[in-house]
């Protein structure tokens, strides 16, 4: 009897949810997905001209240009602001894609958007060293434009799918799993970029070795992951009727463009989202620029630094969900409670560690205990508001995806202009500013979701026929209390008149 952990089975027996399946593979989406990404934000720091602008803050660690200098692929003649610019150019076509792709993921499905989003990253990805050896650093900003583009689907998509296929009592469990897997996105990124760089002696087999990577997650991916439960050919009887009794179904309203724009809690989810994308993206930018220029690291002590932090952001990922699962499950804990403890955790406390970074002068092990500290915190965010949207809706969890990670993404390619504007020489005092403004930002829009962040099902996404069962519901839960007002008012009436009946004690 074979055995086959995608299909779930071990002979005639299952052994695995398919919905935990469904999970990995999106999991491994994510994870392929950020090394497509980064990937350049970590070659950038040897492929560039050494002889662009350096910050004399901190002492060289050792032979930072002669490692760059020993490098084949070629050397690329970018200033400052042309890095900053290609590093951000990544976000404009992520912020246009995501509301396109939200709306055709909960109408069609996530399984081919996924897909065919990091298909378009994965051809890009295996484009990238052609276009920047042989063409001026604006090629590469419209490369990176695309992948924005093809990336665009990544949260969105596995949104609605989660929406499909995960009961409402382990989503923060899976979200905190899933969503997390950025933080092992960059760790690989960094870590196995910098490793296979140093071992092959030349920057530009990372691209090629991310884009196959890309291509054998499509394969999977377009074989083994389905929308929802209803068209997988691999699921069980028993899950299958599982999840159908603990998912809300119904029919599909019209998309309430008015209720979105009117619900306080949507704009709660966006802002915080400004904050939180805010603060990681100006890492995941930056930081491998930061120990390169600023303090001073050469590669391979560059990669695996880079890496180190993530890794504490997916143990947090991980135990934040199981924790916040714990709390709503068995100890009834307000699910709005639990989204707003774990954003203050997740925004507002991990933006201090980054400020007290700024402090640490050019001490790198404190720097790196401080960035540590604040992905560690920064896991918590996706057990938070990262599935909050899915608190919220049953029909649109896409497109509250796409509006929220949408707009914060926007904050990707404001951060490299904000350091280019402020940070331009990479001095440690310029960088304490930066530090400062992220960590305003973070503590103003965390603020703004804990006073109006939302955590149930919202009227604009029920239909018709749902309203009505919903406003019978509301006037038979406002009737019951009035009855028990009435009833105790009338118990504290007689009581009254039996104690005016006995008379005064003697």
């Amino acid at each position: 009897m074979g055995c086959n952990i995608l299909k779930c089975t071990c002979g005639k027996t299952r052994f695995f949810p398919q919905r935990y399946v469904i999970a990995i593979l999106c999991l491994a989406g994510i994870l392929v997905g950020y090394g497509h990404r980064v990937s350049l934000t970590l070659a950038i720091t040897v492929m560039t001209n050494v002889s662009v602008s350096r910050s004399t803050s901190c002492p060289p660690r050792n032979a930072t240009v002669a490692a760059k200098q020993n490098l084949s692929g070629g050397v690329i003649d970018w200033s400052n602001r042309e890095q900053n610019l290609v590093l951000g150019a990544f976000y404009p076509g992520y912020l246009i894609g995501h509301l396109p792709v939200g709306i055709l993921s909960d109408q069609y499905g996530g399984r081919w958007v996924f897909g065919i989003g990091l298909f378009i990253s994965t051809v890009i990805t295996l484009a990238t060293h052609i276009v920047v050896i042989k063409f001026p650093y604006w090629a590469t900003m419209i490369l990176r434009n695309i992948m924005g583009l093809g990336q665009s689907v990544i949260y969105v998509a596995i949104s609605t799918i989660y929406a499909k296929w995960i009961p409402k009592e382990e989503r923060s469990i899976i979200g905190g799993f899933s969503f997390a897997a950025n933080s092992l996105g960059m760790i690989f990124g960094n870590l196995i970029t910098g490793m296979v760089i140093n071992l092959a002696g030349n920057w530009p087999i990372a691209f090629y070795m991310w884009g196959i990577l890309g291509i054998i997650w499509c394969v999977f991916f377009l074989i083994y992951g389905y929308s929802e439960p209803e068209t997988s050919p691999v699921i069980t009887d028993k899950e299958k009727e599982f999840l159908q009794e603990n998912i809300v179904h119904g029919h599909r309203p019209k998309i309430p463009w008015l209720g979105f724009a009117t619900d306080i809690g949507i704009w709660a989810l966006v802002i915080s989202e400004i904050g939180h994308d805010f603060t990681i993206f100006t890492l995941i930018n930056n930081f491998p620029k930061y120990l390169s220029d600023v303090l001073q690291y050469d590669l391979g002590d560059n990669a695996i630094l880079s890496s180190m932090p993530y890794v504490a952001q997916w143990v947090g990922g991980v135990i934040a969900g199981q924790v916040t699962d714990y709390l709503i499950k068995k100890k009834n804990y307000d699910v709005l409670l639990c989204r707003k403890v774990g954003s203050t955790l997740g925004i507002a406390v991990p933006s201090t560690f980054v400020l007290i970074a700024g402090y640490m002068g050019c001490n790198g092990t404190l720097v790196i205990l401080m960035f540590t500290l604040y992905l560690l915190f920064k896991g918590v965010m996706y057990s938070a508001m990262k599935v909050n949207h899915l608190d919220m809706t049953i029909h649109f969890a896409g497109i509250l995806m796409a509006l929220s990670n949408g707009i914060g993404a926007l904050t990707g390619y404001v951060s490299p202009e904000v350091i280019s504007a402020v940070a331009p020489d990479n001095t440690l005092e310029q960088w304490l500013i930066v530090f400062w403004i992220v960590w305003a930002v973070a503590f103003a829009c965390n603020l703004f979701y804990i006073f109006f962040a939302r955590a149930s099902r919202r009227k604009w996404d029920y239909s018709p026929e749902e309203m009505d069962q919903y406003e019978k519901d509301e006037q038979a839960r406002k009737s019951e209390k009035e009855q028990k007002k009435l009833e105790k008012a009338r118990r504290k009436e007689e009581r009254k008149n039996k104690r005016n009946e006995a008379g005064p004690s003697t």
